[in-house]
C-alpha cells in the first residue's frame, strides 16, 4: 500500500475522496506480494464497511463505492466467495463437529488464557 496518500494531520473526511478510493483500490488489486494481498472477499467487505462510514463522512463517495461493488470483478468474485466457507475453515470447523474432545477444547480455550493471563 502507498504510504503518504495523505498527510498524517489531515481530518479522517479526507480519506473517503474518489481519488484515495481508487488509489487504494488499485494499490489492492495490484498487490502481487502473497504476504501483503488481500482475497477479494476481505476486499469486498472492506469496501462494504467503508462504505457505511463513508454515509457520515462523505456521501458522494457512496454511488462510486456501490458502482465498485456491483461492477468490479474482484467485487463479484468476492461476493462469490462470501456464498460459501473457506477450504481452512470448513475443515476447522467440521473437526470440531466430529470430534467432541477437540469440541471441548475449543470452547474452554477462554478459561486456559485468562488463567495464563493470570499468572
Amino acid at each position: 500500500m502507498k504510504v503518504g496518500l495523505l498527510p498524517l494531520t489531515c481530518d479522517i473526511a479526507d480519506a473517503f475522496t474518489r481519488d484515495v478510493f481508487v488509489s487504494v483500490l488499485r494499490g489492492w488489486i495490484a498487490e502481487t506480494d502473497t504476504a501483503k494481498k488481500i482475497s477479494d472477499r476481505s476486499m469486498r467487505s472492506y469496501v462494504g464497511i467503508l462504505r457505511m462510514a463513508a454515509v457520515r463522512l462523505n456521501s458522494q463517495i457512496i454511488p462510486l463505492m456501490d458502482k465498485t461493488l456491483n461492477a468490479n470483478r474482484n467485487m463479484g468474485k468476492g461476493f462469490e466467495d462470501g456464498k460459501r466457507m473457506p477450504e481452512h475453515v470448513w475443515l476447522f470447523c467440521s473437526r470440531l463437529v466430529r470430534e467432541r474432545r477437540a469440541e471441548l477444547t475449543f470452547l474452554s480455550l477462554h478459561l486456559q488464557f485468562e488463567n495464563r493471563r493470570l499468572l
